[in-house]
């Protein structure tokens, strides 16, 4: 149930994924400690993390160590750690999950997808209502007030929607997290319902996305669905596509962001949304900055509207105020240099090699998720925000439990969701669930 509300919380409010990232892995490792007799031995697995955590953790704490250079050290202090708390937490709940029972795991991996699915009708009624909750909320929890958010204001003692770009947040966690969903569904689901209900929970997912603004996850729902459809077709080519094309990216990103902005001219591109031409300045920009510190950066967290402007009309007293490159692999060779690109390079590679182990029924689900990540990644957010990071542990921990169900459920090992997915006072509803509740 745990899960159930921090998959809903995600939906409607994903600025809260830091406390639902704490509170699950509280729930679960809790749970494992009064339930589990051989808890504590297995408590030794959990400071065994895999090669992509520790390569992460020591970008981490090299981000902690820009400091040393950078023009705001507390920022790069704190950037880093929380980069390495987040890891950590989401690492603490990934092995708690791992250490359930088939069937609790089935109950886990059913009522998130539930929770999900409730919070994203939840958010497509805040977007038909103007985020009426929202803003009853405002008006009567007292001192409760956004600050520095131009998208609600108050007037005339009552608060206004002025943009649907509030909902963004949200609408980014749900595309994120809906492919293991997905994969959820049609694992823990009866053969003849699995269809319909994965159907359904993407016609909901893209219902959210296109009736908001942000295009970033509209556009990584249509590439990721086709990336999901060309797995099932060719999985091996896919695979190592993906794989090419994520290592290339990272590799290039500084003269491809350069070129597209100073020599191809896209931020005056006629077919390029207004939003979008602003993101070729600024990538254009950092890519330009970026050669002023191309080794060590200029520090975690450290990106200023400076480097970020195009071109830079802050000059003497201007202010001059904190800003990211709205690309977070670009803004790891600015902020962190060639040492952060070199780290994410090794992590990316490792990623893989994860992904190559999964089973082969599993990987378009996984390599649909890794393309949508990486498409939110490199054109929106910022690489240091606490609810992005939480809601990306978050979605890569459902994963691994998605993946983890579906082994269970091909090898007949668990019984089927709706046979235990209430209590056992409700069996006269299903007289055949206590044939499988044996199991449990």
């Amino acid at each position: 149930m745990t899960g159930c509300c921090s998959a809903g919380a995600l939906a409607v409010g994903a600025k809260t994924a830091a406390p639902v990232l704490v509170i699950w892995t509280v729930v679960v490792i809790t749970y494992l400690a009064f339930c589990r007799p051989n808890f504590r031995a297995n408590m030794r697995e959990a400071s065994k993390p895999s090669a992509p955590v520790v390569t992460l953790l020591v970008l981490a704490g090299y981000a902690a160590l820009s400091a040393l250079w950078a023009r705001d050290p507390q920022a790069a202090i704190a950037a880093g750690v929380t980069f390495a708390g987040v890891i950590l937490v989401g690492q603490l709940l990934h092995w708690g999950l791992k250490q359930l029972t088939p069937a609790v795991s089935i109950l886990v991996a059913g009522w998130f997808t539930i929770g999900l699915i409730a919070g994203g009708l939840m958010l497509i009624s805040q977007f038909l209502t103007d985020f009426a909750i929202f803003r009853w909320i405002l008006g009567t929890v007292p001192n409760l007030q956004p600050i520095g958010n131009s998208m609600v204001v108050q007037q005339n003692g009552q608060w206004i929607l002025t943009s649907i770009s509030i909902g963004n947040w949200s609408v980014a966690a749900v595309s994120m997290v809906m492919w293991p969903g997905i994969l959820a569904v049609v694992s823990v689901a009866g053969t003849r319902n699995r269809a319909y209900l994965a159907i359904s929970l993407f016609a909901l997912v893209t219902s959210i996305a296109l009736i908001s603004d942000h295009q970033t996850s509209q556009f990584g729902l249509l590439v990721s669905l086709g990336v999901f459809a060309a797995a099932w077709a060719a999985p091996a080519f896919v695979k190592h596509t993906v794989a090419a094309s994520c290592m290339f990216l990272i590799i290039a990103v500084v003269p491809l962001s350069y070129a597209a902005d100073r020599v191809f001219k896209l931020h005056d591109a006629s077919w390029a949304q207004p939003s979008l031409k602003e993101r070729f300045r600024i990538w254009g920009s950092v890519a330009e900055h970026y050669t002023k510190a191309p080794i060590f950066g200029i520090g975690a967290n450290n990106t200023t509207n400076v480097e970020t402007s195009y071109p830079v009309p802050f000059e003497g007293t201007s202010p001059i105020t904190t800003h990211h490159p709205h690309d977070m692999i670009l803004q790891i060779w600015l902020e962190l240099g060639a040492v952060g690109g070199a780290l994410l390079l090794v992590a990316g590679y490792q990623v893989f090699r994860v992904v190559n182990r999964v089973p082969p029924a599993v990987v378009p689900y996984v390599l649909a998720t890794v393309v949508l990540i990486a498409i939110e990644a490199i054109a929106t957010w910022n690489l240091w925000s606490t609810w992005f990071l939480s809601a990306l542990a978050i979605t890569m921990t459902f994963l691994l439990l998605g993946v983890r169900v579906a082994e269970d459920a091909g090898k007949a090992t668990s019984p089927a969701f709706f046979e235990i997915w209430l209590p056992q006072s409700f069996s006269a509803w299903w007289p055949d669930r206590s044939k499988s509740r044996s199991r449990v």
